[in-house]
């Protein structure tokens, strides 16, 4: 198998896998439902920053690299945050 037909499965698993956890997640209510959600919401966002990025080195020049390195970084910061958040909503609660 391929390097790049590997990356393109990893990230699919890595897709699939985020929304599953957000759909076992999401059932919970009150504060705990609430920084699971947030939990999950920041697994999708990491996972779409990969996607991103993988999409970004296969489809753009290198002049404007830069700028879609910046976009991939701040997503993926994005989604730390709300993991952070989470896990601290859980953690107060």
């Amino acid at each position: 198998m391929e390097i790049i037909n590997f990356d393109i499965v990893m990230l699919v698993v890595m897709i699939a896998s985020s929304i599953w956890v957000f759909f076992m997640i999401s059932g919970y209510g009150g504060v705990i439902g609430t920084s699971f959600k947030t939990i999950g919401w920041g697994a999708i966002f990491l996972a779409g920053s990969h996607i991103f990025e993988e999409l970004a080195h296969k489809f753009i020049t290198s002049e404007i690299s830069q700028t879609y390195g910046l976009l991939y970084h701040s997503i993926e910061l994005v989604g730390f945050l709300m993991i952070i958040f989470g896990l601290r909503m859980l953690v107060k609660k």
